[in-house]
């Protein structure tokens, strides 16, 4: 009776490794659970919005063509934020080959977003757009971050694909730490002599890079510099917008 116990549970166990493989085959590991390692970078609202959208499944995101009309003003304020941030050839709406434009409305408390994936002069891109930050995720389609052995020289490549350092506006300088090759994971740079978050005025200020999860996350922060702080995040899309898009996600 005991190995027929055994045997059952091996039976199950493997049920549900399949389940998860062919799961995960189809892209949508992050639907059944799988999380990717939790922050610690003494910036809360940095942390909440980067564990929030990235958390996200594609499923949940609504393709922007279905509702052109509703998002039309947010897709034209990306036009104009990748612009100010990142090099022609790494801008979906410019020089790199988009892919499917997407939007997910967010329930009270989380992030309104506007999502894109494509390639970008050998980088695989996941473009995650708020009304507060835009963040690019990037992952070398060569070696990657774990397995390059000069990870400043690999970094500093990634940083002149994508973000436009030099402008009318701003010259970022990033200093790689000189120990990036042995510690690495979850190292957040800022360029030079940039200002913490709640001192932030203008979006030319700062960028960062964040090292995690395997991958070179570029954050770029769309301050106003009108405003005394960062407006909330799950009130980017108008009240009709987000009506059409929940109904449109609920059914997904």
């Amino acid at each position: 009776m005991e190995g027929l116990v055994r045997t059952k549970k091996l039976g199950i166990g493997w049920l549900v490794f399949l389940i998860l493989l062919a799961v995960c085959e189809h892209g949508q590991c992050q639907q059944v659970g799988v999380k990717m390692q939790k922050l610690n970078l003494n910036e809360p609202f940095l942390e909440n919005w980067l564990e929030q959208s990235l958390s996200l499944p594609e499923s949940q995101f609504v393709p922007a063509q279905r509702h052109a009309a509703l998002l039309f003003e947010y897709l034209e304020q990306s036009r104009g934020t990748t612009g100010v941030f990142l090099e022609k050839r790494a801008d979906p709406w410019r020089g790199a080959n988009a892919g499917e434009w997407k939007a997910h409305a967010a329930n009270p408390g989380g992030i309104d977003l506007l999502r894109n994936e494509y390639t970008a002069d050998g980088v695989k891109v996941l473009l995650l757009e708020g009304r507060n930050l835009m963040l690019i995720r990037a992952i070398p389609l060569g070696p990657s971050l774990a397995e390059t052995k000069n990870k400043r020289e690999l970094l500093n490549d990634m940083i002149k694909k994508i973000v436009k350092t030099n402008s009318l506006e701003h010259h970022w300088q990033f200093r790689l730490p000189n120990d990036l090759d042995t510690s690495w994971e979850q190292r957040l740079i800022s360029n030079e002599r940039a200002p913490q978050l709640r001192d932030l005025a203008s979006r030319h200020e700062r960028a960062d890079i964040l090292l995690w999860d395997g991958a070179v996350h570029f954050i770029f922060y769309k301050r106003i510099e009108q405003l005394e702080s960062f407006l909330p995040s799950d009130t980017w899309f108008s009240a009709q917008t987000r009506a059409t898009l929940n109904a449109d996600q609920q059914v997904r």
